[in-house]
């Protein structure tokens, strides 16, 4: 068969060399890589590239090479009768092949010399036909391998590798679930409970974590194909309570156990609800549920409503001994120096209701009043004291001279005591503190 297709093309070449033997001109037909067959006008001819023709006759040729592996070329050419040489050259591109590279598990790694082709599946269409391809194929937790290729002008090839496994897999659950999880120091895209396939064989970390918990870390060794069943319970971290109150200075109970006055913190403490009860004297006392959240810092403010009064209170005279409910608040002030009237006396913080008021001054009758105080209101008092039949003095002045004062002292100035003489009544006697040798009280209170 192939010396009956040769010899057809040496009769085809003799008789385009016969048909135009009388023309000199000489065609050289190569091509790049040499060794194509070349067709002319449509006949081919023997012989391959690089090949000679003498005696084409003038005028327009069409010349095609072709070469197993490559696309074919055609070349378009004028021969002239003056010509003694023509040169007709083709570069032949070489056939691409398509490959498409599948593997088991998907998601491989693929390269050949160096060169990056992506992950499987890849369909790979710049490769040269007719040529054979090692390619390595890669992906964590399985053993790297290798598949060879041997491809045929066109044709798609399809070329299949199974990687075995060289890792193990884990099952990770937690108590509470969606908890963060680290294997190796690489964070999981999913959250508990999830599988994990493909961790490579050897020491494993795996980290668990979640806010408001305590992290939990386990090490285990995995061995290829080996499946691992990881379970934890978290334990919740411990929150802070942080208390304040307006004003300041209430007290706190933690389920009736005392904490102490405001501003407070207790740390650490369980998560969980707590009833929180804050108390101030004059003040209503508030009671509040309060729940504390694992890891977090809980901040609660009592603002407390006042449930107390004002008194205010005037005597005539002044320097009248003031008693609240059986509470000393002292004596009220003159107005100014020798004034009869006192200023007022401002008592704060008296709880609403009735109260009792005892007004005492020596030589004078004892006053007692029962107002009612009202919420964040101030109630005035003037009291008149009416001077007593009977004189009690406290206090006894014997002079230099050994002259004796009997009487209630009034007023101490720098210069001297001043006193109520019990003889004549009510009339007030300044004695120079020079002329004082001694004194004695005969009222041990005023004392």
């Amino acid at each position: 068969m192939k010396f009956t297709l040769s010899l057809i093309c040496s009769l085809c070449t003799l008789a385009l060399f016969a048909t135009h033997q009388k023309n000199s001109t000489i065609v050289e037909f190569t091509s790049i890589p040499s060794g194509a067959s070349v067709y002319l006008d449509g006949a081919r001819l023997a012989g391959e590239t690089p090949l000679k023709l003498p005696g084409l006759a003038p005028g327009t040729h069409h010349a095609r090479f072709e070469l197993k592996g490559y696309e074919p070329k055609d070349e378009i050419f004028n021969v002239n009768s003056g010509s003694a040489y023509i040169n007709c050259q083709a570069e032949l591109k070489p056939v691409k092949a398509l490959l498409l590279v599948t593997s088991d598990p998907e998601g491989c790694e693929l390269t050949r010399d160096g060169i990056f082709y992506g992950e499987t599946p890849r369909l790979i269409s710049t490769l040269d036909s007719n040529k054979s391809y090692t390619f390595n194929l890669k992906k964590n937790g399985y053993k790297p391998s290798s598949i060879q290729v041997a491809l045929d002008g066109r044709t798609p090839y399809v070329a299949y590798a199974k990687l075995i496994s060289d890792s193990g897999k884990l099952t990770i659950s937690s108590i509470p679930a969606e908890a963060d999880v680290a294997i190796n120091g690489i964070v999981q895209q999913s959250k508990t409970p999830l599988v994990v396939s493909d961790v490579p064989k050897g020491r494993v970390e795996i980290v668990i974590s979640k806010e408001g918990y305590e992290t939990v870390t386990k090490t285990l060794s995995l061995t290829a194909g080996s499946d691992e069943i990881v379970s934890v319970q978290l334990e919740g971290k411990p929150g802070r309570l942080f208390l304040s109150s307006i004003p300041e200075g209430a007290r706190f109970y933690l389920d009736d156990k005392p904490l102490g006055k405001a501003p407070q913190e207790v740390e650490p403490i369980a998560a969980g609800e707590y009833l929180v009860r804050a108390e101030l004297e004059g003040y209503g006392t508030i009671s509040r549920k309060v729940v504390i959240s694992k890891g977090e810092k809980t901040s609660e403010e009592f603002r407390l409503e006042s449930i107390t009064g004002k008194l205010e209170i005037r005597t005539t005279p002044a320097e009248a001994t003031v008693i609240v409910d059986g509470h000393s608040h002292g004596r009220t002030k003159p107005q100014s120096p020798g004034a009869e009237t006192s200023e007022y006396m401002k008592i704060e913080n008296l709880s609403i209701g009735e109260h009792e008021i005892e007004i005492k001054r020596d030589g004078y009758r004892t006053e007692k009043k029962h107002p009612k105080i009202e919420k964040d209101e101030t109630t005035q008092i003037n009291i008149r004291l009416k001077q007593s039949n009977v004189f009690i003095p406290n206090i006894e002045i014997t002079t230099v001279s050994g002259v004796v004062y009997r009487g209630i002292l009034r007023e101490l100035t720098e210069e001297s005591w001043i006193i109520e003489l019990e003889k004549p009544r009510g009339i007030t006697y300044p004695i120079p503190k020079s002329q004082i040798r001694g004194h004695i009280w005969l009222d041990q209170e005023t004392k």
